[in-house]
């Protein structure tokens, strides 16, 4: 068994349908933590109108499997393998999703830290460029950023300083801005072969 992690990331086809950005992260993460005690997975994801990106950690195989697994999701379409490497130790204890969708300086400071744009677009951004945005945004204290199964904000780490939070601390509608409404029944598409 060989502790490996793999960087991705997907379109969102998600439709909140008026849900709010903070309990869409809840439900992601608790769909995330599903698998993490008993597998042996961890990770983070961060995802916005347009774009999930993600970062999993655990044994290959394994690995290999949920990677399939999550290609059949029809909430995500045109998955793209960045990077996939062996490691010593994991960057990502438990689970990590945070909302990167939202106007905030402390998050533009971080996209154009690891990309040349000021909002996510994983299209622009080697796999190494998505792994430190996932690892620096899994420091945010942000009502954005949930936490499961052993992740911690590492206080005095490495990572912004900079919390993001909407205007006086509330809640903002997740209101997709770019993407047309996706049918109930989405034709998937094929996982991107390209990048593997």
């Amino acid at each position: 068994m060989l502790l490996s992690r793999v960087i991705f990331y997907a379109h969102n086809n998600i439709r909140p349908n008026g849900a709010r950005a903070s309990d869409l992260v809840k439900v992601i993460l608790s769909a995330c933590t599903a698998y993490d005690a008993a597998s042996g997975l961890s990770g983070a994801l961060a995802f916005s109108d347009r774009y999930f990106v993600q970062g999993m950690e655990g044994e290959r195989e394994l690995l290999t499997r949920q990677f399939l697994k999550i290609s059949q999701d029809e909430r995500l379409s045109h998955l793209t393998l960045c990077h996939c490497e062996e490691i010593a130790v994991r960057r990502f204890v438990g689970w990590t999703v945070a909302f990167a969708g939202h106007n905030s300086e402390a998050l533009d400071r971080l996209f154009l830290r690891h990309s040349v744009t000021n909002h996510l677009d994983p299209t622009r951004m080697t796999g190494e460029a998505i792994l430190g945005l996932l690892a620096d945004v899994t420091q945010l204290d942000s009502p954005y950023v949930q936490r499961a199964g052993g992740a911690a904000r590492q206080s005095g780490g490495p990572g912004p300083s900079a919390g993001v939070s909407a205007a006086g601390g509330a809640d903002v509608p997740f209101r997709p801005a770019r993407m047309p409404h996706v049918p109930a029944e989405v034709e998937r598409s094929p996982v991107n072969r390209s990048a593997l």
